[in-house]
């Protein structure tokens, strides 16, 4: 009855360290970039901050493939209808602003920045950005939408001559744009839904008679 009862508690001690074991492990947060593993979320964040702020390793890209000529038309009507709608003639609504556009494929957005020098990369909190500025940026960001024009829009009365545009550079002043990524996650009772979100940030400014 002893040894049973010994036997019972090596197996019982055995079962719980087990359990504590596979808690452990289930903490444990792995950097992508380096592999280094980490015990707490804010112990990884601050290593990327530090060792890799400025990554443009994508350690997944390969299973994102190639996004389809469908999705990319779409995309980009969707970015640049969204972007003329905010390019108002009235100097009141003008300044800085940031546009949004939510199911935006996270494979779409590398295969148009991955190649930049600014683009970067956020394992662990799953961030893209990709930054531009100047009259090189602006032309670079028509070349990779193929719309020359997407940055300004004129006014439809001929008989006035005012342009609202995304400022980019004046004279020799050279101001940046930021196109970001990140996965939104939406919480249902039953199941939570990543969606990817487009983000970019720029000023714009109006001019003309």
């Amino acid at each position: 009855m002893w040894c049973h009862y010994i036997l019972w508690m090596l197996i019982d001690h055995h079962f719980r360290l087990n359990i504590i074991r596979t808690n452990v492990m289930s903490e444990i947060f792995q950097c992508q970039i380096c592999s280094k593993a980490f015990r707490s979320k804010s112990s990884i964040s601050k290593h990327e901050r530090q060792l890799h702020p400025n990554n443009r390793i994508v350690p997944h890209g390969f299973l994102l493939g190639i996004a389809s000529q469908e999705d990319f038309e779409k995309y980009r009507s969707a970015f640049i209808f969204k972007l003329k709608k905010t390019l108002s003639f009235d100097i009141k609504k003008t300044g800085q602003k940031t546009i949004f556009i939510e199911t935006f494929p996270e494979r779409l957005f590398v295969n148009f920045f991955c190649e930049e020098q600014t683009f970067r990369y956020k394992s662990y909190s799953k961030m893209y950005s990709c930054t531009f500025s100047g009259w090189d940026g602006c032309k670079k960001i028509g070349e990779i939408l193929d719309k020359t024009d997407w940055y300004n829009r004129r006014h439809p009365d001929p008989n006035l001559l005012t342009t609202s545009y995304v400022l980019m550079q004046e004279q020799e002043i050279k101001y940046e744009v930021v196109f970001g990524w990140k996965l939104k996650n939406y919480i249902d009772t039953d199941e939570t839904l990543h969606v990817g979100n487009l983000s970019f940030k720029y000023q714009v400014v109006t001019k003309g008679c």
